[in-house]
């Protein structure tokens, strides 16, 4: 077994990122930290694992660095993330507890691991892995974010939240709640397990307003009124008690110079015990006929667009993380003019073998949002570095986030900004961010609120426009 070991300076450059995660907080008193600069004992693995950013893209986060880092000794390993949006991180000893931060490009902090507590006033940074995968990472702008929690297991470190944004105190902030059992339909079952949460007949899988409060499930933080945020609980309508944990159809619409839409639906589901011998879905003939599926080429990132077959794979090369994780995507492009319907639903179909009995095939609804939305586009004033959303991404609903992305000449994504309230139409990039001399454009990214931790269920995005 190798030991890691690391000069002064680099130790010096690893604890500012620990700072920068929030550490400092309370720890886990069964956790016992190993001496400053020695390795614990344990077994040395290779970690794999995946990042791609809030519209669902693991190719745009080509050549951007995750670091693991070990959070009692600050020993790092480090992967470069390839045009799949996959990393390798080697010599992890699997006995410690770690945090993760993304750096851009240029290596410069970009963001760090986050995961909101059940308190709603903490975030959870500290984990200990169970295997040699880590869940699907999203780039959240000052925050990256599991999407799940399989394969890790928590520390019970905290960092201050003060306003429950899920951006520590060092980082960012926004937004609170509250927590509070509610029966809202009066039947003696609480919300958070109700499955008619406003007694209104409607199950909550095919009720675009779960809790009856007038405002759609799409633009609903606590969808359920149980006073919980939704990214903090997994007892909503996009998690399922059988077969598969989630499931979540992401509408992607990219505005182009004659502000038409092109429209994609990004597919992804994350199985439980059990895995299938397939995943498919089923849908609407009127709205998949003539659809195709994109993927990205790991070598050269090209995209490579073929007829779907309406599968969704777990083959670590279609934006579903890493090859055999469990969870199982598909990013597929609809034909020209077809957008989903509020209503319309489509169904994953859970495929496995039964002895004696052949492919038995079981069913999981899940039904698009009532959503109104519009083309948008960015404009840049360089004497103050000021992007500009201009138009209305989601009509006129304010309670939406948007993000400005900046790449450089060669097409990287260089810069992600922190996410902007939908009554903002301006933001000013860090002079940081560019150098002289060089050119980049930008794209304006606008998202609804998140149900499941990082997916939105509609992204709008502007063509690319020159700064």
């Amino acid at each position: 077994m190798k030991t890691v070991r690391f000069g002064k300076q680099n130790m010096v450059s690893l604890a500012l990122l620990l700072a920068a995660c929030g550490s400092g907080g309370s720890k886990d008193s069964s956790s016992s930290p190993a001496p400053s600069g020695v390795a614990a004992v344990g077994s040395e693995i290779t970690v794999t694992g995946s990042i791609k950013s809030v519209s669902g893209s693991q190719s745009e986060m080509k050549d951007w660095v995750i670091a693991m880092i070990d959070y009692d000794n600050s020993i790092s390993s480090v992967g470069v993330v390839n045009a799949a949006g996959n990393f390798s991180l080697p010599n992890v000893l699997s006995s410690e507890r770690y945090t993760l931060a993304l750096l851009d490009p240029q290596y410069k902090l970009a963001a760090v691991l986050s995961s909101l507590a059940e308190d709603n006033k903490s975030d959870k940074q500290v984990f200990r892995l169970s295997g040699t995968q880590l869940p699907t990472l999203v780039n959240n702008g000052p925050v990256i974010n599991f999407t799940s929690a399989s394969g890790i297991a928590w520390e019970a470190v905290r960092a201050k939240d003060s306003d429950g944004d899920g951006i520590p105190d060092g980082r960012e902030a926004s937004l609170a709640n509250a927590v509070a059992p509610i029966d809202t339909d009066g039947d003696g079952v609480a919300n958070a397990t109700d499955p008619d949460i406003d007694g209104d007949g409607l199950i909550n899988v095919l009720d675009l307003d779960d809790d009856g409060d007038k405002l759609a499930d799409a633009f609903d933080t606590d969808s359920n009124g149980d006073l919980i945020a939704d990214t903090s609980e997994n007892n909503t309508d996009l998690y399922y008690p059988a077969l598969i944990d989630f499931g979540s159809i992401q509408v992607v619409q990219d505005t182009q110079a004659d502000s038409s839409f092109v429209t994609s639906l990004l597919i992804t589901s994350k199985i439980q015990k059990q895995t299938p011998s397939a995943l498919k879905m089923r849908g609407p003939t009127s709205l998949l006929e003539g659809s195709q599926s994109v993927r990205v080429n790991p070598d050269t990132g090209d995209a490579i667009t073929t007829t779907w077959d309406n599968a969704l794979l777990d083959d670590g090369l279609n934006g579903d993380g890493a090859a055999g994780d469990g969870t199982y995507v598909r990013r597929v492009q609809l034909a020209t003019g077809k957008i989903p319907r509020a209503q319309q639903v489509m169904f994953f179909q859970f495929y496995d073998e039964v002895v004696g009995t052949g492919t038995r095939i079981r069913e999981l609804p899940f039904m698009f949002p009532d959503v109104v939305t519009g083309a948008i586009s960015g404009t840049y004033t360089a004497a103050t570095r000021t992007v500009t959303l201009v138009g209305a991404p989601f009509n006129s609903v304010k309670t939406f986030k948007w993000t400005v992305d900046v790449y450089s000449s060669s097409g990287a994504k260089v810069f992600v900004s922190e996410p902007i309230d939908g009554a903002a139409t301006t933001y000013a990039i860090p002079a940081s961010v560019m150098e002289a001399g060089s050119t980049y454009t930008a794209k304006i990214t606008a998202t609804t609120p998140e149900r499941l931790p990082s997916y939105p269920a509609w992204i709008v995005r502007s063509a690319s426009f020159n700064l």
